[in-house]
C-alpha cells in the first residue's frame, strides 16, 4: 500500500483507540497495533507477505467492538516496520522469529489468531511451537503446503515483477476481481517493494523444512481454513489438504473471493468469523 493509505488507516486506528507500539529485533523497530476492548479475548492478526496491518484497519475496528486486538506489521513489507539496516538480510527465520517474540512478550496467550497467506502459514508454525499459548486459527487462504518445486518456482517467479505487464499479472492471482484503486495507486509501492532485496532474501530462504506437511498431522489447535475459491496463486486443494490432515480443522469456501477474502469480500468474511467463533464459545 502507498504511504499516504497507511497514513490515513493509522489515522482512523487512533481515532477508534488504538494505539501503534513497537519492540525491537536486530536494532530495528517492529511495530504493531492494539486496541479494542481491553478486557476481552485476545484476537491477534498476521498479514500475509508484502501486506501490513493497516491494510486491516477496517477489520481490525469491528472485531476491537468485542476482544482486545493487536495486529502485527512485520518487518521489510509496506507498513510502518522499516527494512532491516543497510547490508543486513531479511529471511523465513526472522519473520518466524518477530512472530514468536510477539507471541512469547507481547500477546503472551492468544485467543483467535487470524492470518492470511503467509500470515497463516506463520500461525500454524507458532501453534505447533506453543501450542497451550494459541487458542483458535482462523487461515485465510494460507500458504505453507509443499506441493512441487514446479510450483514453488512459479510463486516465486510472480513476484519478479519487471514491468507494469507482469503486476497486472501477478493482482490477477491474488484477485477474483481487481480493485479498481490498485491500478492508479498501489503499482509504484508494490513494485518497489518486489523490487527490494528482502523479497529475494525471505522466499529464497524458505527451505522444506518450514513447510507444514509434516506437522499438520500433530497440530491439536484448531483450525478454520476460509478460502477464497477464486485464488490462483495458490490452488483450493492446498486449502482443503490442511483442512483434510490437520486433526481439528475445518475448511470454509468463499465461492467469489480471490487471495485476499478479508479485503475483496470483507462482509462475508465477518458473518463468517462470527459464525466460527460462536461456535467455538458454545463448544
Amino acid at each position: 500500500m502507498p504511504q499516504w493509505f497507511n497514513t490515513i488507516a493509522q489515522t482512523a486506528l487512533r481515532r477508534g483507540g488504538f494505539e501503534l507500539k513497537s519492540f525491537e529485533y536486530r536494532a530495528s523497530p517492529v511495530y504493531y497495533v492494539e486496541g479494542g476492548k481491553a478486557d476481552g479475548p485476545v484476537f491477534v492478526v498476521f498479514p500475509g507477505f508484502g501486506d501490513n496491518i493497516f491494510s486491516w484497519t477496517r477489520f481490525l475496528l469491528r472485531f476491537g467492538r468485542h476482544y482486545r486486538v493487536l495486529g502485527v506489521d512485520f518487518p521489510g513489507y509496506t507498513g510502518k516496520s522499516p527494512h532491516p539496516p543497510t547490508g543486513a538480510i531479511l529471511r523465513f527465520s526472522d519473520q518466524e522469529a518477530v512472530a514468536e517474540y510477539f507471541l512469547k512478550h507481547i500477546a503472551k496467550h492468544i485467543d483467535v489468531l487470524v492470518g492470511n497467506s503467509m500470515g497463516g502459514w506463520m500461525a500454524m508454525r507458532m501453534a505447533k511451537k506453543h501450542p497451550k499459548k494459541i487458542g483458535h486459527i482462523v487461515a485465510l487462504n494460507p500458504a505453507g503446503v509443499f506441493t512441487s518445486e514446479n510450483e514453488l518456482k512459479r510463486v516465486r517467479a510472480l513476484y519478479d515483477i519487471n514491468s507494469y505487464a507482469d503486476y497486472v499479472h501477478m493482482m490477477r492471482h491474488l484477485w477474483a476481481k481487481i480493485p479498481l484503486y490498485f491500478y492508479p495507486f498501489s503499482f509504484f509501492g508494490f513494485y518497489q517493494f518486489t523490487r527490494h532485496p528482502v523479497v529475494r532474501t525471505i522466499l529464497d530462504s524458505i527451505e522444506r523444512e518450514h513447510f507444514l506437511n509434516e506437522i499438520l498431522p500433530s497440530l491439536q489447535t484448531p483450525i478454520s481454513v476460509v478460502w477464497g475459491e477464486r485464488d490462483t496463486l495458490f490452488p483450493k486443494a492446498m486449502g482443503k489438504f490442511i483442512a483434510k490432515t490437520a486433526p481439528n480443522a475445518s475448511y470454509y469456501p468463499i465461492a467469489e473471493a480471490g487471495h485476499m477474502p478479508q479485503v475483496e469480500t470483507p462482509e462475508q468474511v465477518y458473518l463468517l468469523l462470527d459464525q466460527i467463533l460462536k461456535l467455538k464459545a458454545a463448544r
